[in-house]
Order: structure tokens, then sequence, then C-alpha cells
């Protein structure tokens, strides 16, 4: 949401125009001396440096307490259980077998970003393919074990598979 308040003579203004990223949000008359707000949907927001501009074409403007608010709602985490044989924990940790996790992304064409915690051991999924494998065998233990995934960008996960090789 971007909000404003113009300090101007009405019948002196003309139209004032609010681009984002170069592409035009909104075209209007202000409300001089009244506090004017556009809302902002967040798909017109890039990665990285967004640029807001504003002109006026007609009359004079003094902008006074401009403020760009954005709120942030956090990528909900992804969290899977699963057990492992005692009997298969030594083979995992010498070699014998090996210990895979294998997620399947929906192929949009996107980067696909995200944390991994597995049993508290962080690491990170930064690519465009859909599929991404990683051996997890030196991580895991006997028992119970955990696997968290958190988005830091839109992820649509289709398959999250945990197996021995």
């Amino acid at each position: 949401m971007y909000t404003f308040f113009p300090a101007c003579v009405q019948t002196d203004v003309g139209t004032l125009t609010i681009t984002l990223n170069g592409r035009q949000l909104t075209q209007t008359t202000p409300g001089c001396d009244n506090l004017n707000v556009h809302e902002i949907d967040k798909t017109e927001l890039k990665h990285g440096k967004n640029t807001l501009e504003v002109y006026l074409d007609k009359g004079r403007v003094q902008m006074e307490n401009g403020i760009l608010e954005l709120s942030y709602t956090p990528a909900e985490g992804y969290l899977k259980y699963f057990s492992l044989p005692a009997a298969l924990e030594e083979d995992a940790r010498t070699a014998r077998i090996r210990v895979i996790m294998k997620i399947t992304f929906i192929d949009d064409g996107q980067i696909k970003k995200a944390t991994t915690n597995i049993n508290g051991v962080l690491d990170a999924i930064d690519q465009k393919n859909p599929v991404f494998e990683r051996d997890i065998s030196r991580i895991i233990r006997a028992g119970n074990n955990y696997l968290r995934i958190t988005p830091r960008n839109t992820l649509e996960i289709l398959e999250l598979e945990v197996r021995v090789a």
C-alpha cells in the first residue's frame, strides 16, 4: 500500500500517475490536502530492487508523509517425519547403503529456493530443475528423524521421498 498526503490547490492540479517498475499502477487526480491511499498488489513487486515513481502532468504538488507499506506473510514450511530401522544406521554411516532424499517440484520453469533442515542440519535448495536429490546417509539416525523444508519463494511440492538405495 502506498499512502501520501499531497499539499496542493485542487483546481490547479492535473493528473497524478504512479508507476512501479515502469508499469502504471494508477492515474488519477490527487485529493489535495487529504490522505491518498493506493493499493499495490504483491504480484507487482519483483525480487530485488523496485522503483516507485510519481508523475504530475500539470500544477504543483508537495508530497508529504509518503509511506510504502509492505506486509509479508512467511511461507508455510513442510514437515515430514520418517524412521530408520536401527539395523540400517551403521550401513548408512559406513556407506554400504545410501539414504536419499528426493523432492519433486512442479516444473514451472522458476528457480526453486528453500532451506532444508534434517535433524538440525541445515542445507539449501537453489535450482531450476524440478527434481532435487541429496544423499542424507550421514545425517539420519536410527529411529525417528525429521525433515523440514522452508520455502524462500513460492514452491509447489509434488512428492517427497526418503528411500534406501
